[in-house]
């Protein structure tokens, strides 16, 4: 598992916290944001997209000891969801590839009850992610990167924006919502044309 941080937004000491009861072998990485003043705290976490998406609750796949390290991952999250209690302005980003695209799942501020619902949410919200990756690959839209925000009010992680293999960025949320629930059968705006908006360099 590589944990990345700015270790001007968060001190190694915390960091080193956080890890050393980690199930999993963690490599940490030193990152610059850029910011010559940092006005938030980002901790950067990736993990294999099984772990994400694999509740053992529900399904009989996979080994016993299979089973104790995904839960020894998710109870490792909820407790750094407890400590983030202690930091100014965090947002965790939790990383994961599917199927040649990077997926970020956004966990922000110190709420620890907003921050474990949406930790109850996230295998769901990983298989609904798998869906929308399949739904745009099949209409000859790869994606490069999807990025999806929870949204406390409805307990559910919506897709935030994705950025295509051709550079194109789609930023409107009911299409994806739509490719995501309904697939690639679905006739959509997105694949017409070459004037989207693309993200910068």
């Amino acid at each position: 598992m590589d944990v990345a941080t700015d270790p001007r937004e968060v001190d190694v000491l915390w960091l080193d916290h956080i890890v050393k009861n980690c199930p999993l072998p963690v490599k940490t990485v030193a990152v610059s944001h850029n910011a010559a003043v940092a006005d938030g705290e980002l901790l950067r976490i990736g993990l294999v997209y099984l772990a994400l998406v694999w509740n053992p609750l529900v399904t009989s796949v996979g080994s016993e000891a299979g089973k104790h390290l995904y839960a020894g991952i998710h109870q490792w999250l909820k407790k750094l969801w407890d400590k983030l209690a202690e930091r100014r302005n965090p947002v965790v980003e939790v990383q994961s590839t599917q199927d040649g695209c990077r997926v970020s799942f956004l966990f922000r501020g110190t709420d620890v009850k907003r921050n474990y619902a949406a930790h109850d949410a996230l295998p769901r919200a990983a298989a609904q992610a798998a869906k929308l990756i399949h739904a745009l690959k099949s209409r000859g839209a790869p994606p490069l990167c999807v990025v999806y925000e929870f949204e406390p009010k409805d307990s559910l992680w919506f897709p935030s924006y994705a950025i295509l293999e051709d550079e194109r960025l789609v930023t409107e949320r009911n299409i994806l919502i739509a490719l995501e629930q309904l697939g690639p059968e679905l006739s959509l705006g997105i694949m017409r044309g070459r004037d989207k908006p693309k993200p910068p360099k």
